[in-house]
């Protein structure tokens, strides 16, 4: 010890005196310079305190005053003191200065941690650094471990507990370990010593490398998943990365298990720490396997940012190869391909990237489909085909046309949509000629709804049963129906149909598709040229509104400039005050997000979700609050702008996508003659563009006019946010198509968001050899069969009950848990049911697989999971959880520990 002080001197006094007579000199061997004075104040007592450096000056201390209250400290031996001098002393020697004694009697303790003991220069530092505000001991007054290395390393929460090896790493990232490192090697080795009892040895591997690379040990730690790969044997690449590895670990062998513990604690701390850190530490990756030499392991590190790059190259090989080919081998590989990159840590911040490769395989999976018969189908037949079908391409297509910052993938992308927009033309030309044949014949065809009907065929039926809110979104296409449909319905909204009057099916916009034309049909109740009457008006004055609906206020509808509120904040009080009106049966808005992008050039990239839409949610829950069913319609659809688009600059043109002649149609239109064209627009005879890559004025975000089912199909949904039926009207599913869910095979009858049939909803059988439709919008002609199921079947789930499953369910955390949860009970039979089609399934499985096996309804299906989880994770602890790809995940371990169960 570098000086004696009075608290030091005065505590090995005190444990001296209990052990000796007194009426003898307290002397003690001291080589420690002495810092008090030469008055010791000690209990009741003052003492004289004497430095003595040879034999006779230690005789004459022994002179100065009474024995009881003389210390010595003496710089000598025993054997340069004379024998009868060392006799005048307590226990006729001289007594050494005891740090363990000394330690216990300043803290006022009972005894010291035996792991601090084996450490001689740790107490002698304790001793030395004493101070009387510090506390050392436990409650059982026993000087313990971590409330030494609080005090000796300044953290105070070491107190508490070890830290664990995510608690050390953390540390490295702030310079926590810098007082570890500047403290003296006694207080380093105790410190892991310690530590090592609760971490084994992942600590000698983390121990070694904190020497040179402190700041670095997170970095280390993520590459080491590669380098000792968790599963399967390590490549020749990753055992001369060892090899490498050893001389940053102060050459100590390094122990699988030790290094994927490391790797998983440098796992856990990207969840700690913020973005930039996040890309700093994963960066600094691919610098270690740069030094390492290990550069060809990048692809084998989830978290490489080079690594994530070479992934998403094989993935973009992979697309191409089964973008060429239909073999089951190909599309296994590419789906292998995709999951590869999914499992990288980056791609839980891609999102929008990942989205847009889930969007390619998607269509890859369509392209492998069985081409479409081209035969003489009905335009209701092939509108309902777009709707169920077609839409979705056009949403995956639109998605993909975003690219990506990886040439590979860019380059498959292109050749991918090239196929696909090729595939698209062939349905339209043919969806052009049957819509010119239905237009030449003034046909009635009961599978489609002109768009002049729309208000007496659909809002009447509805309006005498509820109150209706008209949404109109202008320019609304198929894909961007089908994207804020499947957001609707993730809200709580839920489709609605009745089989009475075969509603909702495809609506056909009056031609030419603009606003102008459709849209005043729409509102207007007939197709007329002539007419100049405003659209509110019409909508007020709509015949089928006021002959067959008792409402005491005629209809009201509000477009554009009155939305927004006088402050140009939120929707105005008028919209919602009409809305929220009890005697107003039916309100019509009009909202022009769609119709106003495609007048820019495209700059920005728009999720068509609800809270994307201006109004749009406050319009939702405007309806909720008035307790009003919606429908949702467009006037007309749009094809969105490409790069391969070709324009032609006539003079004759009437607007993006239609005209007329001279001169005759050419390629890529279509000549349309009938009495509906005569009635819109006081000519017979039209030119339309039949191509989505033709148009006639510059260049915008998309188009309409023309006669692609894009534009001319407008998408129709009765919405409803409540339980209950209305009417005639029953809850329904908005379905996917099959190819929609990339991760259930093509054979499969099961797809994303289509379970069966709901239990009240009178299904529509097939004629025989024909499919059921694929969406809400079904084939005519069909039978109807009443069919009533109480609950829904379990018939999906196959394999017997695990055997903890009933111990689960019978456990008081369940019942706790149950009674936590809200209203919405659900039943044991389907918690048994999902618990056993995870266990079948490694704890994994996706939401739409879930939703099949448990044949639930599209629209219960996020409120089954949210109640699921609230049952499942106890004090919020994730037993069950959702991931990005819509995957349910059960941690298995955590269920039995929160259950209190054994497996």
């Amino acid at each position: 010890m570098p000086a004696l002080t009075p608290p030091i001197l005065s505590a090995q006094v005190k444990a001296a005196r209990a052990k000796t007579r007194a009426g003898r000199p307290l002397a003690f061997r001291s080589y420690d310079t002495w810092s008090g004075d030469e008055t010791l104040a000690f209990e009741d007592k003052h003492l004289t305190v004497k430095e003595c450096r040879s034999d006779l000056e230690t005789r004459e201390a022994m002179g100065l005053g009474a024995p009881d209250e003389l210390v010595l400290l003496v710089r000598a031996s025993d054997g340069l003191l004379a024998e009868d001098t060392l006799s005048r002393c307590a226990k006729g020697r001289l007594l050494d200065l005891n740090p363990r004694d000394t330690l216990l009697n300043l803290a006022g303790a009972q005894a010291i941690d035996p792991r601090l003991l084996l450490h001689r220069d740790v107490i002698d530092l304790l001793v030395q650094r004493w101070r009387a505000d510090v506390r050392l001991t436990s409650s059982a007054n026993v000087i313990e471990c971590g409330r030494a290395f609080a005090f000796l390393l300044g953290r105070p929460e070491l107190a508490t507990e070890p830290p664990d090896l995510l608690g050390l790493l953390l540390w490295s990232l702030d310079d926590g370990l810098a007082a570890v490192l500047q403290a003296p090697p006694a207080v380093q080795s105790a410190f892991f010593d310690w530590l090592r009892e609760t971490n084994g040895t992942a600590l000698v591997l983390i121990e070694q490398a904190l020497k040179d690379n402190a700041a670095r040990l997170v970095s280390l730690g993520l590459v080491l998943g590669a380098v000792f790969p968790a599963e399967g044997m390590p490549s020749e690449a990753a055992r001369n990365a060892t090899i490498r590895l050893e001389r940053y670990l102060g050459d100590v062998k390094v122990i699988p298990s030790a290094a994927q513990a490391w790797h998983r604690a440098s796992k856990a701390v990207l969840g700690h720490v913020d973005s930039r850190l996040q890309h700093e530490l994963l960066r600094d990756v691919d610098a270690w396997l740069d030094e390492l030499k290990a550069s060809e392991l990048a692809s084998e590190s989830e978290f490489s940012p080079n690594g994530f790059n070479l992934r998403l190259d094989a993935l973009a090989a992979a697309l191409q190869t089964a973008r060429r080919g239909d073999s089951a081998k190909s599309w296994d590989a590419l789906l292998d391909a995709e999951k590869w990159v999914k499992s990288h840590w980056m791609a839980s911040v891609e999102g929008a990237r990942l989205e847009v490769i889930r969007m390619a395989l998607r269509l890859t999976k369509w392209l492998r489909q069985l081409p479409a018969a081209e035969n003489d189908e009905g335009l209701g037949s092939l509108a309902s085909a777009f709707l169920a079908d077609g839409a979705f391409v056009d949403w995956a297509r639109q998605k993909l046309r975003r690219g990506d910052g990886r040439e590979t993938l860019n380059k498959a992308y292109t050749a991918l949509l090239s196929k696909v927009d090729e595939r698209r033309e062939e349905t339209n030309a043919l969806f052009g000629s049957s819509l010119q044949r239905w237009i030449a014949k003034d046909s009635k065809d009961d599978g489609i709804i002109p768009i002049e009907n729309v208000i007496e065929e659909v809002i009447v039926p509805l309006a005498k049963n509820t109150k209706v809110l008209l949404l109109v979104m202008d320019g609304m296409s198929g894909a961007v129906f089908a994207e804020l449909m499947t957001d609707l319905e993730s809200r709580g909204w839920h489709s609605m149909r009745t089989t009475k009057n075969n509603i909702p099916r495809p609506v056909i916009a009056a031609l030419p598709c603009i606003t102008a034309v459709s849209r005043a049909a729409l509102f207007r109740g007939r197709l007329d040229a002539k007419d100049t009457t405003t659209e509110v008006v019409n909508f007020r004055e709509h015949p089928s509104l006021h002959r067959s609906i008792q409402s005491k206020s005629k209809p009201q509808l509000f477009l554009k400039p009155s939305l927004a509120d006088a402050g140009g904040a939120g929707l105005s009080s008028e919209v919602r005050d009409a809305i929220a009106e009890p005697d107003s049966r039916v309100v019509g808005v009009v909202i022009n997000a769609v119709d106003d992008q495609l007048s820019t050039l495209g700059q920005l990239a728009i999720d068509w979700k609800v809270n994307q839409i201006t109004w749009l949610k406050d319009l939702l829950d405007a309806a909720v609050v008035g307790q009003r069913a919606v429908v949702l319609i467009s006037d007309h659809g749009h094809v969105p702008a490409k790069e391969t688009d070709r324009s032609l600059q006539l003079k004759n043109a009437a607007g993006d996508r239609h005209r007329i002649g001279p001169p005759e149609a050419k390629e890529g239109e279509l000549l349309v003659s009938g009495p509906r064209l005569q009635a819109a627009t006081g000519t017979n005879d039209w030119i339309f563009s039949q191509s989505e890559r033709l148009r006639y004025g510059g260049k915008k975000s998309g188009y309409h006019g023309g006669v692609a089912d894009q534009e001319v199909v407008v998408p129709l949904a009765v919405l409803s946010a409540s339980s209950e039926d209305i009417g005639d009207f029953e809850a329904t599913d908005f379905k996917a198509p099959e190819w929609w869910a990339i991760d259930l095979p093509a054979s499969s009858p099961g797809i994303a968001g289509q379970p069966a049939a709901t239990s009240k909803t009178r299904k529509k059988k097939a004629a025989v050899g024909e499919a059921p439709p694929l969406s809400l919008w079904a084939a005519t002609g069909a039978e109807d069969t009443e069919v009533v199921l109480s609950t829904p079947p379990l018939t999906g789930v196959k394999g017997e009950t695990p055997a903890w499953v009933p111990a689960l369910l019978k456990s008081d955390v369940m019942k706790q848990q149950k009674s936590l949860a809200n209203r919405v009970q659900i039943a044991e039979d389907m918690i048994s049911s999902s618990l056993a089609l995870l266990e079948s399934r490694a704890g994994v499985v996706p939401v739409a697989v879930l939703a099949r096996e448990l044949n639930l309804p599209q629209f219960r299906v996020g409120g089954f999971v949210a109640q699921l989880q609230r049952i499942l994770n106890v004090e919020g602890y994730l037993v069950l959880e959702t991931d990005t790809s819509q995957t349910l995940r059960l941690n298995r371990e955590l269920l039995f520990k929160q259950f209190d169960i054994k497996p």
